[in-house]
């Protein structure tokens, strides 16, 4: 708890409070923030199971806990980082993932055309159009698209929104209302696995629905009908706003 409550009440609540006086601090935020917290409580639960302490445990102990908690990378990250900040470990650091980062690059033009196909084409799947749609307007690496849970969709009035990262995203309309659709699908559950209520579902869910969809899966269907997932040369991932030029696309 000594260790905790400063990560939770200086880093994380301080953030917070930062990002709410700058922009709607959403309950897909909230809930983000709760999963570094809880992260940060089972991993150093997990090294007194070990009989570990944070500043003897080293880069291995902190890569085992990451072969059985792979869906935690991303939350414990925060409290690595805050913890090699001030001095309580400097044997561990969280290495960056792989992210399939392209050697080549689709020109603005193809972009174009494909950002249109996704969002106006209706015979293309519709995963096929949301996948398009994020990685062609937002640059979202295919690795961070699959991890993406329905409840970082939000709408309020005429906007909808959509939380990347930490960063509520305005969706262009066409988008939104495919990302709405997809949220509103019923979900199949698995007869082998009940359902775990509370849980937010993954917007691209795969087979069972409680994982999702695998980035390789994604990369497969978007070549199937025609579309690169590479992201195209002097176009940058806007972490807020809504691109204009493709505003009514």
């Amino acid at each position: 708890m000594k260790i905790i409550r400063p990560f939770a009440e200086w880093n994380i609540i301080r953030d917070a409070r930062r990002r709410s006086s700058r922009v709607r601090y959403t309950i897909s935020a909230a809930t983000s923030d709760r999963k570094d917290i809880r992260a940060a409580i089972d991993f150093l639960n997990w090294l007194d199971e070990k009989q570990l302490d944070l500043a003897a445990a080293g880069q291995e102990d902190l890569d085992l806990w990451l072969t059985t908690h792979p869906t935690r990378r991303r939350s414990i990250g925060a409290f690595i980082r805050w913890a090699s900040a001030r001095r309580l470990t400097n044997k561990m650091a969280l290495a960056a993932e792989r992210t399939g980062l392209p050697s080549r690059f689709i020109t603005e033009t193809a972009l174009n055309e494909q950002l249109k196909r996704c969002l106006n084409d209706d015979q293309l799947p519709l995963d096929v159009r949301i996948a398009g749609g994020l990685i062609g307007l937002y640059g979202l690496p295919v690795v961070r698209l699959v991890e993406l849970t329905t409840d970082r969709f939000e709408r309020t009035g005429d906007d909808a929104y959509l939380t990347i990262e930490r960063n509520p995203v305005l969706l262009p309309p066409k988008l939104a209302l495919l990302i709405e659709e997809q949220v509103a699908r019923p979900t199949v559950r698995s007869m082998l696995r009940p359902p775990q209520d509370g849980r937010p579902t993954y917007l691209l869910p795969g087979v069972p629905a409680h994982r999702p969809i695998t980035a390789q899966r994604i990369v497969n269907k978007l070549r199937k009908h025609g579309l690169e997932h590479q992201r195209p040369q002097h176009r940058h991932a806007r972490s807020r706003g809504r691109p204009s030029s493709h505003r009514d696309q």
